[in-house]
């Protein structure tokens, strides 16, 4: 499969195919992608340049290729890099296969039986572990770690960077010393509440920002007015834990451009 995959990305064909393949076969993915077009439509613009760090199988990047933007897409995951290579080689695409984190170096990602859950961090595994049994790390990859600020370097600063990287969210932001416009990074339930709020304190060390919290993909923020990051954690307390399994936290700098 994976290689019919890698000459149809050659091709230039994989992407096409599978458009046509949600328009008409599967409308319900076809309108999935639209309503997330209009939800990241609050802060990114034909043109604009994205970081998808944390890119998996590349689900956000096809979205923001769709809405016109520049993407960097990191995965650290050889396996999963390659074909994202395959799969945007005719988009304006650039694919990092490093990870992300607070310094430059080399960490273990210990691989899953299912991708999304590779991760860098020992606390997100173990949970994860506890919660699903049949899930297996049975692998280890030694892959490279450079920083946010150096991809900043290499390719300019991004109108948009989203952060989702089972675990390591923190020291992914540890490592992004300048401001952005917007950005969203992930959080868990069993995440401490002062570890999310230092992520959040991190941020209001750079600029002025303001933040909401969309839970699951529900594409609808739980905070009807955005606010500082104590809002956000009151109502991350208020949330009975069985009621969501993980969320991404917004912020943008209040003195971004609106749409």
């Amino acid at each position: 499969m994976e290689a019919i995959l890698d000459i149809m990305g050659r091709l230039g064909v994989y992407r096409p195919a599978r458009l046509l393949r949600n328009r008409y076969l599967r409308p319900d993915l076809a309108l999935r992608s639209e309503k997330w077009r209009q939800f990241y439509s609050q802060f990114i613009r034909s043109g604009d340049l994205v970081f998808d760090i944390g890119a998996n199988r590349g689900d956000r990047t096809e979205i923001f290729v769709q809405m016109g933007a520049r993407v960097v897409a990191v995965e650290p995951l050889p396996s999963l890099a390659t074909r994202l290579r395959a799969v945007f080689r005719y988009c304006d695409v650039d694919v990092e296969p490093v990870g992300i984190g607070r310094a430059p170096g080399t960490l273990p990602l210990r691989v899953c039986s299912t991708s999304e859950c590779s991760s860098f961090s020992d606390d997100f595994i173990e949970n994860q572990a506890s919660e699903n049994g049949a899930l297996r790390w049975d692998r280890i990859e030694v892959v490279p770690i450079v920083t946010a600020d150096s991809l900043i370097k290499k390719y300019g600063s991004p109108t948009f960077l989203k952060v989702d990287v089972e675990g390591f969210e923190g020291e992914v932001l540890a490592g992004l010393t300048q401001a952005v416009p917007s950005l969203s990074f992930e959080v868990r339930p069993h995440d401490s509440a002062e570890e999310v709020a230092a992520r959040m304190d991190h941020l209001g060390k750079l600029s002025q920002y303001e933040f909401n919290l969309s839970l699951e993909e529900r594409l609808t923020f739980e905070l009807p007015h955005w606010g500082d990051s104590g809002r956000v954690m009151k109502t991350l307390r208020e949330i009975p834990a069985p009621g969501w399994r993980y969320g991404d936290i917004y912020a943008r700098r209040t003195n971004a451009r609106s749409n």
